[in-house]
């Protein structure tokens, strides 16, 4: 089973995600002759708290991504106030190393929101971690991610 360790930081337990467009909207692309986006790599948060995985304004502009509607969520910052906000289909993976399969997800629905100043730009909900085991050990400052 791929898996990592990695140190938890400041922020929290940080890793790396490459993200596109989905694959539906890349064939589209493709199809109709348009430019085909390169993956990005942003940090990512793992956040348990989070049922859906988010990625900041920047991600979407920078890949050029059409909302597929809103969607009403429900923030630390908004109380118990929902807020609408747009959803995207996307491609997510998180590689555990070179000689190891990524963990992909090829239509992925995430909602945006302006998180980039934070020191991260996507938020790993439990969407995705629902396909990982997730190791949180505070007391050495480590957390594994099996997939």
């Amino acid at each position: 089973m791929p898996h990592f360790t990695q140190t938890i930081s400041n922020e929290g337990p940080l890793l790396d995600v490459n993200i596109n467009a989905s694959i539906e909207r890349l064939r589209a692309l493709q199809d109709s002759g348009q430019p085909i986006p390169n993956a990005i790599t942003v940090k990512g948060l793992v956040d348990t708290g989070a049922s859906t995985t988010c990625i900041d304004t920047s991600v979407v502009e920078a890949l050029g991504l059409e909302t597929k509607g809103d969607v009403a969520v429900i923030t630390p910052s908004t109380g118990d106030q929902p807020i609408d906000v747009d959803y995207y289909d996307i491609t997510a993976m998180i590689f555990a190393g070179m000689d190891q399969p990524p963990l992909l997800n090829a239509t992925l629905l995430v909602a945006e929101l302006p998180i980039q100043n934070q020191g991260f730009q996507a938020i790993i909900g439990r969407d995705l971690l629902s396909e990982c085991v997730l190791i949180y050990n505070g007391a050495t400052e480590q957390y594994t991610l099996s997939f």
